[in-house]
């Protein structure tokens, strides 16, 4: 058989496992075509839950804003999606950067943030695992005012202090949350 020449019927026992659709057409079974299906049924999957979120939001009487956003999302597959999310990421870094020229770290916030954790981390409380709590023990909206907390100036500094927290008290944390045959179940 040349180079040139495509699986059909004469040569077929070269390639067992060829499917045709026509004389120019033709596919093998492989597993490109189980990923191909699986991309596909999760695409269908994801579509209709966020059709369903889409209803949702509408029956909670959601600005119409959130209700295009999400109708918007319900048209992508899980590919684009991805893809979208990271170009929403990249704008928002954009967005915080040119923030950040204008509004930068402020010294004396830094340090208060650094002197409530250094209080925190003194004491082991399990609660603390879950960022939402960190963020009301550490109260950072006691100094951060509003419009640099929304666009996440300090998240960076704020984000290190509770991975700090939870490396310290990781023992204790994986003792609180042991499971009745020792193996932590929570992380």
């Amino acid at each position: 058989m040349s180079k040139k020449e495509k699986p059909n019927v004469k040569n077929n026992s070269l390639y067992p496992n060829t499917k045709y659709a026509n004389k120019d057409m033709y596919m093998t079974d492989n597993e490109n075509n189980f990923i191909v299906e699986d991309s596909l049924a999760r695409d269908k999957e994801f579509k209709k839950d966020r059709e369903q979120r889409v209803q949702k939001f509408i029956e909670l009487g959601a600005p119409d804003v959130i209700v295009e956003y999400e109708k918007y999302i319900a048209t992508l597959t899980v590919a684009e999606y991805a893809n979208f999310k990271n170009l929403e990421a990249e704008e928002s870094k954009k967005r915080l950067n040119k923030y950040m020229k204008e509004n930068p770290l402020k010294e004396e916030i830094v340090k208060k943030l650094f002197d409530d954790f250094n209080e925190i981390i003194k004491t082991f409380d399990p609660m603390l695992d879950s960022m939402v709590c960190f963020n009301m023990k550490l109260d950072p909206l006691k100094y951060i005012d509003e419009p640099d907390w929304s666009i996440g100036v300090y998240d960076d500094i704020i984000n290190s202090l509770y991975i700090e927290y939870n490396e310290k008290w990781k023992k204790e944390m994986d003792i609180t949350y042991a499971g009745a045959d020792g193996v932590p179940t929570i992380h």
